[in-house]
């Protein structure tokens, strides 16, 4: 089971409109919880309400609400802050919306070399004791 969940991560990935991110901050609790794997699909368009993941400055990612549409971009604001974001989020910036997110998936996804190793160490285990 752990295998054919790890395989469709990887296989979804790869696709072009299709990504994962791991959430880092508490901005977005209670709905997203720190260490959350989250799965984002591009969209032509987004709209209030929306979880949207944008990239700021070429150097990291925000995953926040869109609370308001304006002819400049979204407004977006984390659903724990107290206040907007001080910058309007342009479309070309936006990974996508947030159309999944797992907390299971996020612990396999950090411990996924202990995984990796317990499931090796195991299969070690019967290959030995099956000669």
């Amino acid at each position: 089971m752990l295998f054919l969940i790890i395989g469709i991560l990887i296989f979804l990935g790869y696709q072009s409109n299709i990504k994962l991110y791991q959430i880092q901050s508490g901005s977005m609790l209670p709905e997203l919880q720190i260490g959350e794997i989250i799965i984002l699909l591009e969209q032509e368009n987004y709209k209030i309400k929306d979880i949207i993941t944008y990239k700021v400055e070429n150097s990291y990612f925000i995953t926040h609400r869109i609370v308001q549409i304006t002819e400049e971009g979204y407004i977006t604001k984390g659903d724990a802050n107290n206040t907007e974001d001080e910058t309007v989020v342009k479309q070309e910036q936006i990974q996508g919306k947030v159309i999944f997110h797992s907390k299971l998936l996020g612990r396999i996804y950090y411990y996924r070399y202990y995984l990796l190793a317990i499931c090796i160490f195991f299969i070690m285990i019967q290959t030995i004791y099956h000669k």
